[in-house]
C-alpha cells in the first residue's frame, strides 16, 4: 500500500510571523532537498511516485520542528526588538537575520510533496504549493518559479532535487571576491575563510539538507543569482 498524498494548499495562506514593530528580516530563501526515499516505486509507479523512508520521514518532521523554534536555528541571529524599541538584539559574529518559511514549494514528485508536508504541518500548516517546474527544471527555472511566488513573504521554502538544489544555491551565493554586490545582505563573515560557496562545497547536499539564503532586495522578483548570504546550513540529524 503507498503512503498517502499529502494535503496541498493550492493558494498561499500568508500570516504575518514577526511581532508588531518588528523590523521586517531579509527575504530567506530556504532551499531543501527532499529526504531519504526507497530505491524503487510502487507497483505502477515510475521514478516521481517513489514514497519517503522511515527515516525520511523523521528526518523531515525533525527539521519541521526545528525550523518552528524560529530565528535563531542553525546558528542564525534572532532578528527582534525588545519590548521598548531598545537595540534589537546582539548578533554573533558570522551569523545572520532570517525570515522563517511562510510558504512551502515543491515538486510534485511523492518523497518531495511528503518532505514538504511533513515540514510545512510543524511550521502551523503553512501552504504547500506543487510546482512541475521544480521536478526537472534547472536553477533558473526554479528561481523563476520562486519569483513568482504570490504575496508578500519574508520566507519562502523550495524543495526539489540534487543537483538542482546544490546549483541553485551555489549561483545565488556570491562569489569570493563579489564584493557588496547590489542586492546582498551585510554583516556576517561571508561564511569565514573561503566565502560561502567553499562551505557548500566542503559540506555537499545529502537528502534532507537545508540551506538558508538571505537577500538585501525588497521583492522576491529582484532576487538575482550572486547576490545571497549562506545564513545556515544544515543536515540530519537534527
Amino acid at each position: 500500500m503507498t503512503e498517502a498524498s499529502p494535503k496541498v494548499f493550492p493558494e498561499a495562506r500568508l500570516r504575518a510571523r514577526a511581532p508588531t514593530g518588528s523590523p521586517r528580516p531579509p527575504l530567506t530563501l530556504w532551499v531543501l532537498r527532499h529526504a531519504e526515499a526507497t530505491s524503487g516505486a510502487p507497483p505502477g509507479g515510475g521514478d516521481r511516485a517513489r514514497p519517503l523512508t522511515a527515516r525520511g520521514r523523521r528526518d523531515a518532521t525533525a527539521l519541521g520542528r526545528r525550523l518552528a523554534a524560529g530565528p535563531g536555528v542553525f546558528g542564525t541571529a534572532a532578528a527582534r526588538i525588545p519590548t521598548g524599541g531598545q537595540a534589537g538584539e546582539r548578533i554573533a559574529a558570522g551569523s545572520l537575520p532570517v525570515a522563517m518559511p511562510e510558504v512551502v514549494v515543491c515538486s510534485p514528485a511523492v518523497r518531495t510533496r511528503q518532505t514538504a508536508e511533513l515540514v510545512a504541518i510543524a511550521l502551523d500548516d503553512v501552504p504547500v504549493v506543487p510546482d512541475e517546474r521544480l521536478l526537472r527544471g534547472d536553477e533558473e527555472t526554479v528561481l523563476q518559479a520562486v519569483h513568482e511566488v504570490s504575496g508578500t513573504p519574508a520566507g519562502v521554502a523550495v524543495v526539489g532535487h540534487n543537483p538542482t538544489v546544490f546549483a541553485l544555491t551555489w549561483a545565488l551565493l556570491d562569489a569570493p571576491g563579489s564584493g557588496d554586490a547590489p542586492g546582498r545582505p551585510v554583516g556576517g563573515e561571508a561564511g569565514g575563510e573561503g566565502g560561502d560557496r567553499h562551505r557548500l562545497q566542503q559540506h555537499g547536499f545529502p537528502t534532507c539538507t537545508v540551506a538558508a539564503v538571505t537577500f538585501a532586495v525588497p521583492e522576491w522578483t529582484a532576487v538575482r543569482a550572486g547576490t545571497g548570504r549562506l545564513a545556515a546550513l544544515a543536515s540530519p540529524p537534527y
